[in-house]
């Protein structure tokens, strides 16, 4: 993937904003694996797996009740998203849930940056179970058939 997306990675020290709204709603259950972490500590205060293809290169084995992918597929281009969504599916147990987390703040996601990272608005035609400040958040059920990713016609830029 080319799209420079670590270095959209943000250190925390407390849970991020999605996976803090999902987990009052009671919605992550069981094995946990956070998705494209990058610097995040969500899987370390949820007792989860991490996966992230620049900070935490290595596949964690097994299948997972519950994946977070929290601001990842905005930082990819569509191709990358598709095979993004399909990695994290895989890792998914048969009736497990992948709740993808996009920014929703549209001004601010218009292709490429000056930091030499991608940024585009992301809609999925799946549930919306959580928003917040400037984001929202799909559940993408196991037993869903594929639905993809589109990309505003808005957010794209001659690249």
């Amino acid at each position: 993937m080319t799209e420079n997306s670590y270095r959209t990675a943000i250190p925390r020290k407390t849970l991020s904003s999605p996976a803090s709204a999902l987990s009052r709603k009671g919605l992550i259950r069981g094995k946990v694996l956070d998705f494209g972490s990058g610097k995040s500590k969500d899987s370390e205060m949820l007792g989860g797996a991490k996966y992230d293809p620049h900070f935490s290169p290595k596949m964690p084995k097994g299948k997972y009740d519950t994946i977070l992918m929290s601001f990842v597929l905005n930082t990819l281009k569509e191709g990358n998203q598709k095979k993004a969504l399909e990695a994290a599916q895989r890792k998914l147990k048969r009736r497990g849930i992948l709740y993808a987390t996009v920014r929703t703040d549209a001004k601010n996601l218009k292709g490429a940056t000056t930091r030499g990272t991608y940024q585009t608005l992301v809609d999925m035609d799946y549930p919306i179970v959580a928003r917040g400040n400037g984001f929202k958040t799909y559940k993408i059920e196991k037993v869903t058939a594929p639905k993809w990713v589109r990309i505003s016609p808005k957010a794209m830029v001659n690249n």
